[in-house]
């Protein structure tokens, strides 16, 4: 049996190439952050920052009113038809979220790639971290309790954040064109005849109106949408994103359709992503200790339109 000294300091060496204290180093975090969201194609469409603070301002600068007005020559415009700016700014505080592997000796000294054992188990973190990351991100609810939700306690995700416009569905209502046409009715003018919006739903949801599509479509449109996978709505997409809720509303077999440009949502990480190791003698296994803060934000509220009361399932 190889000396547990051994296994430690061949883990510490390779986690040395990784790691200054613990901390992914600038380039390997970046790595680590874009192995999370590259497979991921819902979060892939999101913006990203890592920030060293604990805050990250997203500024919004926009006119919500017309700047010209008729003019007069030789007056300055009256103080009242000024146009001013709006300066306000959405505010992302990532939240910490921590998650602990357990790495039995087994996994060390068989593995074949040597000290590469280390950069492997980073990789399949990520996929882990994605994964969560992008439950909480998009379903996360902090009035829910640790002890029923110990991820998605941790702060509101999209959809429960999505409270500036909402199109609320009068009964559990299968997702079709008139559908997504009250959602775009529902946004503001200035945001809704974006072409870049997209509507995200759950799976079944986009089953449905998929469906629907093939009712209305010759056979020869049928195949083309079936073999191309990608469905669009007055020009805009509709997407199918899996994590996204089926257990919504009184009857729990709803989920909501949330219809805004991607570019509009951000992640933001804290750049200190700490991996951390340590043995355990008496159960012969090390421990992978990996630590995210993380969070969601809109740059504007009033671009993203929630629709409720769809079926999904």
């Amino acid at each position: 049996m190889i000396d547990s000294n051994v296994l430690i300091a061949k883990a510490d060496a390779s986690l040395s190439q990784w790691s200054t204290a613990s901390v992914l180093k600038p380039e390997l975090r970046d790595e680590f952050v874009v192995l999370m969201v590259t497979p991921d194609s819902a979060l892939s469409l999101y913006q990203y920052k890592t920030i060293p603070g604990e805050s990250y301002r997203i500024p919004r600068l926009r006119f919500g009113s017309a700047i010209l007005v008729r003019g007069t020559s030789g007056q300055a415009i009256p103080a009242a038809n000024r146009s001013r700016p709006d300066l306000s700014s959405g505010t992302a505080s990532p939240k910490l979220l921590r998650g602990e592997v357990i790495i039995p000796d087994e996994i060390v000294t068989m593995n074949p790639d040597g000290d590469g054992i280390i950069k492997k188990l980073v990789s399949a973190a990520s996929d882990a971290v994605r994964r969560d990351i992008g439950n909480c991100v998009h379903n996360g609810d902090d009035s829910a309790t640790f002890s029923a939700q110990p991820l998605l306690s941790a702060f509101d995700g999209i959809i429960v954040e999505a409270t500036s416009n909402v199109n609320t569905e009068t009964s559990t209502t299968a997702l079709t064109k008139d559908v997504l046409n009250r959602a775009e009715l529902a946004g503001e003018a200035g945001y809704s005849e974006d072409l870049d919006l997209v509507h995200m739903t759950n799976r079944v949801a986009f089953r449905t109106f998929a469906e629907s599509m093939a009712d209305r479509l010759t056979p020869l449109g049928d195949k083309a949408m079936q073999e191309q996978g990608v469905l669009y709505h007055n020009g805009r997409r509709l997407m199918s994103n899996p994590i996204f809720p089926n257990n919504l509303g009184a009857g729990t077999n709803e989920t909501a359709v949330i219809s805004q440009n991607p570019k509009n949502q951000y992640v933001v990480f804290h750049e200190q992503i700490r991996l951390e190791t340590q043995r355990d003698a008496s159960s012969g296994a090390a421990k992978m200790v990996i630590t995210v803060l993380v969070d969601q934000a809109r740059e504007a509220d009033e671009a993203c339109v929630k629709t409720v009361g769809v079926l999904g399932q």
